[in-house]
């Protein structure tokens, strides 16, 4: 994920849907992002997401 990420400077909006393998999400080289939103799973069945999110330019996070 990170590779693809830094791959991709001018990302502002990000939403990540069912990623519920990523233990850390480091945003940290992502200057433009300005917005992330985690989706994991519908609210009745409880899933693992990520455990460790690094965004220091985040002014919009959602997650559920």
């Amino acid at each position: 994920m990170a590779k693809i990420l830094s791959g991709c400077p001018v990302v502002e909006k990000l939403t990540l849907y069912h990623c519920r393998e990523l233990e850390v999400l480091d945003l940290g080289k992502s200057p433009r992002l300005r917005a992330l939103e985690v989706i994991i799973g519908n609210m009745t069945v409880p899933v693992p997401g990520p455990r460790r999110i690094v965004a220091p330019h985040i002014h919009y996070l959602r997650f559920p």
